[in-house]
């Protein structure tokens, strides 16, 4: 077991234990991320010996991983939280973090340098000076600039996580070894650990990442060709990665390759075919965040070793063996438990590079896109032929040619008897169908206002659209990659085009990842017997049904689960009480435990005045019974004045048996057979009344201690009588045989 050591703020020696281990703190986690500032976290208790000692500014040193490189690194403690429960949590910044601390000075800009003198020339500008040293192998040549004063707010953001910071311009990974910082081409290795993935270890969101995986492309490319403005795609619609049979449909992603101006079909498929390989299509992004237990469970035995020295941004393979896929993952994240000196918890990413043309989200398919297309064009060509051919007209400028106001287009060359009327001046334009002085049913107006029965467009784009009513056969948003569908009365929610929930009048269903099969629901339910309506939660057969608590950082742990096929409830933790931080006890009725188990470090209690009734042995497995007996707890304290022996001679022991219906229930039955002790009513000093029952009882305690008291007076009596022979012996000249 390894210990977080307290320093002072201003400690330098870390070679000795400083403050103290923090010997009583709790869930002691320190977590990394690829290119971030490593950070710990732990609880301690108000009344811990440390606790004062414990300031913001103070230093904890531990590891934070198994290597090397990760043994003894430097925290500040950034923050504290008020007591809560006896303990206050406390949060801690890896100590490259005080770079957050640190101003960059304006320096110059430089062109085709490389990372190490980027590094070397941030190094040089920090104010304060830091004792920090700089490394970097990648050999990437860039630009980096430092001139423009107050870019870079603070000297950390100039390292990366802002516009043209070092990382960004060079690229690479950082390494933070205490003052020490390494940017490399690839800060860790390649581990050779080969993960099965669905042998022991699945995950809901690797399996969202298998499930909308595209196994194929559908080109397409908007070109001028002739001076005709096309759309290029494939007579096969589709150009497929070598995978695509390892999946049970195909699921094409649309890519625009406008921007390439292919001029031909075939120039169309060699760019798709180029992106397919380029881009690894087929092959599922890693996505992966798992207890360390867990992924264990999913490498060979032999693997096991490697697996434990697993350390940040290493490379690892995941072996998807139902598909016959490997792809290749990084460790992007871990979760380090520095008491028991094993990770709690690894994530694995996506290590593919990154795409040379991006995948854009389309929010519809081809069919979709064209039946729109369709519908638009429609409505051009109605447009085109009422304009080409409008009928006769007259154009007509008002009031005159001398004082024009007012440009109007007219069906009859006067004023007075148009009824068809265009109106254009400084106030809008407009169109009536009742003659010049109006109403205009379509206006467009100075205001910012466009009144019309009828619009029609490809796309409308709106902060808000207010009205009385919306209708149509069915109502759609959508997303990147999800929508949401209102027809016929029911509200469904999709994600890749698979229905992931469902909203109608009696019930909220949600879905499997296949878009098919029924999880569970949140329904309205009535008892046949009392018709009483109620709300019930259900999972379908072979469904697990859950309750959760987040952290607040996307992590969830269940704290609640009916498993399928049980009918039990596995509760990971339940606490009884009136409230949310209540101190009172909760009341369980009527219970059974089996296999229960009390943590050592909780203790099992029975308050006064409780029953406690045992219809087994009580196995102590060579353990003790313990009674209270510490004379801080003792007042009046005298010689006791009971007689030993005259009590021990008046209990009557006895052969005797239990009377077998003594208790109808088969679980509270006596012992059979004869047995030997006392009978309470003929043994009035031990006897004792027990509450749950108004039998009597014998007080094994005080019997014990009847036992040795009356073992003293024997004792007492045996010392006088040796005494008083001796003493005989020698009157009488007799030899000591003893």
């Amino acid at each position: 077991m390894s210990e977080a050591i307290l320093y002072p703020p201003s400690a330098t020696d870390f070679t000795t234990l400083g403050i103290g281990p923090l010997l009583d703190a709790k869930y002691v986690l320190a977590s990394r991320g690829r290119n971030e500032t490593p950070e710990l976290t732990f609880t301690y208790p108000v009344n811990g010996p440390l606790f004062s000692a414990i300031k913001t500014g103070c230093l904890v040193v531990c590891a934070v991983g198994p290597n090397l490189r990760s043994k003894s690194q430097r925290f500040e403690i950034t923050a504290i939280t008020k007591p809560k429960d006896g303990k206050v949590q406390i949060f801690a910044e890896h100590i490259v973090g005080i770079a957050r601390k640190t101003i960059l000075q304006p320096g110059a800009r430089f062109t085709g340098i490389t990372a190490q003198l980027a590094l070397n020339q941030w190094m040089n500008l920090l104010a304060p000076r830091r004792p920090f040293t700089v490394f970097s192998d990648v050999g990437t040549q860039a630009s980096i600039d430092f001139s423009e004063i107050g870019h870079f707010e603070q000297a950390l953001e100039a390292l990366g996580g802002k516009q043209g910071s070092i990382l960004q311009n060079f690229g690479g990974e950082y390494v933070f070894d205490n003052w020490n910082i390494r940017l490399m081409t690839n800060a860790g290795r390649e581990s050779g650990v080969v993960i099965a993935y669905g042998k022991n270890l699945t995950n809901l969101t690797q399996e969202k990442s298998i499930e909308t995986t595209y196994t194929s492309v559908y080109p397409y490319a908007k070109v001028t060709i002739d001076e005709e403005e096309r759309v290029l795609t494939l007579p096969e619609l589709y150009v497929h990665s070598k995978h695509v049979d390892q999946y049970p449909s195909v699921l094409a992603q649309m890519v625009d390759f406008s921007d390439r101006e292919p001029q031909s079909v075939d120039e169309l498929r060699t760019l798709a075919e180029q992106f397919v390989i380029n881009n690894q299509v087929g092959v599922p992004r890693v996505n992966l965040k798992v207890s360390y237990a867990d992924l264990a469970k999913s490498v060979d035995d032999t693997q096991i070793q490697r697996l434990e020295e697993v350390e940040l941004c290493d490379t690892v393979t995941v072996a998807f063996n139902q598909l016959d896929i490997q792809a290749t993952a990084k460790v992007i994240k871990t979760v380090w438990d520095v008491r028991k000196e094993e990770y709690r918890t690894i994530e694995l990413g996506d290590a593919r590079s990154n795409l040379s043309t991006p995948i854009r989200d389309q929010q519809k398919d081809r069919d979709q896109i064209q039946q729109e297309i369709d519908w638009v064009r429609q409505a051009q060509r109605e447009a085109t032929d009422i304009l080409t051919n409008p009928g006769k007209g007259h154009v007509v400028i008002y009031p005159s040619i001398k004082d024009p106001q007012e440009l109007l287009i007219l069906d009859t060359t006067d004023i007075n008897t148009a009824r068809n009327v265009w109106r254009w001046n400084i106030g809008g334009l407009g169109f009536s169908r009742t003659g010049f002085n109006g109403t205009y049913e379509l206006a467009m107006t100075n205001n910012g206002a466009i009144v019309a029965d009828r619009i029609t467009t490809g796309t409308l784009r709106a902060i808000q659209i207010i009205g009385v009513a919306i209708t149509g056969s069915s109502f759609e948003t959508t997303g990147s990659n999800s929508r949401v569908l209102l027809q016929a009365g029911m509200l469904s929610s999709f994600m890749n085009n698979l229905r992931f929930m469902d909203l109608d009048g009696s019930r909220l269903r949600f879905f499997h990842t296949n878009g098919q099969t029924v999880l569970g629901q949140f329904h309205r339910t009535q008892d046949t017997q009392t018709n009483r309506q109620g709300i019930t939660l259900s999972a379908e057969p072979g469904t697990m049904l859950g309750l959760s608590v987040g952290d607040g950082q996307g992590n969830y742990t269940r704290r609640l689960m009916v498993a399928p096929g049980s009918d039990a409830v596995h509760v990971s933790n339940l606490e009884m009480g009136t409230g949310l931080n209540s101190t009172s006890y909760g009341t369980i009725r009527r219970a059974q435990l089996s296999r229960a188990i009390v943590p050592n470090s909780d203790n099992f209690q029975v308050n006064n005045n409780v029953g406690l009734n045992f219809y087994s042995p009580l196995n102590m497995n060579g353990f003790s019974i313990l009674n209270v007996s510490d004379i801080r707890l003792k007042e009046h304290i005298r010689q006791t004045e009971v007689k030993g022996i005259e009590e021990t001679k008046q209990l009557n022991f006895v052969d005797f048996e239990y009377k077998r219906d003594y208790l109808k229930n088969e679980d509270h039955l006596l012992p059979e057979g004869e047995q030997f002790g006392l009978v309470a009513q003929y043994s009035s000093f031990l006897a004792k009344q027990a509450p749950g029952d108004h039998y009597l009882k014998i007080d094994m305690n005080k019997q014990v201690n009847l036992n040795t008291k009356t073992n003293q007076e024997l004792i007492s009596i045996i010392e006088a009588q040796e005494l008083r022979l001796r003493r005989l012996e020698e009157k009488l000249g007799m030899e000591d045989v003893t």
